[in-house]
């Protein structure tokens, strides 16, 4: 892949994730527990939904970026159980590279298991959050029903198959 579409890309998923975690309105709760909530919004893009988590983690957003970062043989591969494996397959910069994510089958078999290629970009911003923006690493196709995702340490966005996915799945971090 070209370095400049990549960055492009990862840009423009940025930029999108950043107006979502800004818009406040909209969200309604669908599921909390454990510290965790899960919100939900329709989504302007696409027919369907996008999906909200977000949770206070004891840590600093550096050590909760370790157990999220999109780095091949980091500590997600040990505890989300819908990544069998991860790898980074082109590395343009120490903040954009395109990924191949592994996912088990879910649902009784039902969903068989999945690759997921995108283009991540990693931004920092002033106050502190860490972001993976993550977008399918050809323009205009998307293998699944994950159009954009990102995983901050400060506050979570992303869009599951399953909302019920979160409560078992990504550990943010938010100041008190």
């Amino acid at each position: 892949m070209d370095a400049a579409l990549a960055l492009q890309m990862g840009e423009a998923v940025a930029e999108k994730v950043l107006r979502y975690r800004r818009d406040q309105s909209g969200w309604r709760i669908c599921r909390q527990g454990d510290g965790v909530s899960v919100s939900w919004r329709p989504s302007v893009e696409f027919p369907g939904n996008l999906y909200r988590g977000e949770g206070i983690v004891d840590g600093t957003p550096a050590s909760v970026w370790d157990y999220v970062k999109p780095l091949a043989g980091s500590l997600r591969e040990q505890w989300d159980e819908n990544v069998t494996s991860f790898e980074i397959i082109q590395s343009f910069t120490d903040t954009l590279c395109v990924t191949r994510t592994a996912t088990p089958s879910a649902a009784m078999r039902l969903i068989s298991p999945r690759d997921f290629v995108d283009v991540v970009l990693v931004r920092k911003y002033e106050d502190g959050t860490i972001c993976s923006n993550g977008s399918p690493a050809r323009p205009g196709w998307s293998p699944s029903s994950r159009r954009t995702c990102a995983a901050p340490s400060r506050r979570a966005w992303w869009t599951p198959s399953s909302p019920a996915a979160w409560l078992g799945c990504t550990p943010t971090c938010r100041r008190p």
